[in-house]
């Protein structure tokens, strides 16, 4: 995986991992790819409830969203920075990563589409690191795809 290496805190070992999605061509405006990323009530369990297996109490507000999902309890995802037009970052939390996962959504403008990617960083120990990277980079990849889909709508 690109950008993995383990940090090393008393006994613990602590995999910091960074996680790139796939780019996606949206043919939208930026400005409406920017009002997706940018309000979590876009997102509903109508574009990712049948993309994630046992996904359960969903709910949405502008600013962020939550969910359960068997086998990996409670997630919330949160708005925490936005620059207009060109990056919304969210911090993404469960119990299996109680630092929270930050989530880089950049879009580069290409005047009649927009190049939409994620970029996501964070530490865990190194054995949970390892069974939830390609979980992750799934759930991200499923993301962009999902904002796609709502945009060219």
């Amino acid at each position: 995986m690109r950008g993995a290496k383990t940090l090393h805190y008393g006994q613990n070992n602590i995999n910091k991992m960074n996680i790139e999605s796939k780019e996606v061509e949206i043919f939208a405006s930026n400005e409406k790819v920017f009002g997706i990323l940018s309000d979590c009530s876009n997102l509903s369990l109508n574009h990712i409830g049948d993309k994630i297996p046992n996904l359960q109490e969903w709910q949405a507000s502008e600013k962020s969203c939550s969910f359960t999902v068997q086998g990996a309890g409670r997630i919330e995802i949160k708005i925490v920075e936005e620059v207009p037009f060109s990056k919304v970052v969210y911090v993404i939390g469960s119990s299996m990563t109680p630092q929270g996962v930050n989530a880089n959504f950049n879009l580069q403008d290409k005047n009649i589409s927009v190049v939409l990617s994620v970029a996501a960083e964070l530490e865990l120990p190194f054995f949970i690191a390892q069974m939830v990277k390609s979980k992750l980079k799934d759930f991200i990849d499923m993301l962009v795809d999902q904002i796609k889909i709502i945009a060219e709508r």
